[in-house]
């Protein structure tokens, strides 16, 4: 998407850095020409994250960890070695 100049005029005025608009833009629910991304919304994908970094932590913490697949069968999983 290209930013217009109104946009960016607007974004500026209200402390609205490009990188949060990016974010809603990318993340947000599409409203008909909106992009919104509630209060109530945002907590979800913070507590979502959380959730993500907790486990790779747990992961990192272990060494790593393999899981081998095929088609849709997972076989076998194992601590990586280093």
């Amino acid at each position: 998407m290209v930013a217009t100049k109104h946009f960016t005029d607007r974004r500026n005025q209200r402390g609205l850095r490009k990188s949060l608009t990016r974010f809603v833009v990318d993340y947000g629910e599409r409203q008909g020409d909106k992009h919104v991304v509630s209060k109530k919304d945002a907590q979800r994908i913070v507590d979502h994250l959380n959730h993500l970094k907790k486990i790779a932590l747990e992961i990192a913490k272990k060494g790593g960890a393999v899981v081998i697949s095929e088609d849709e069968a997972l076989i076998t999983c194992y601590r990586k070695n280093r």
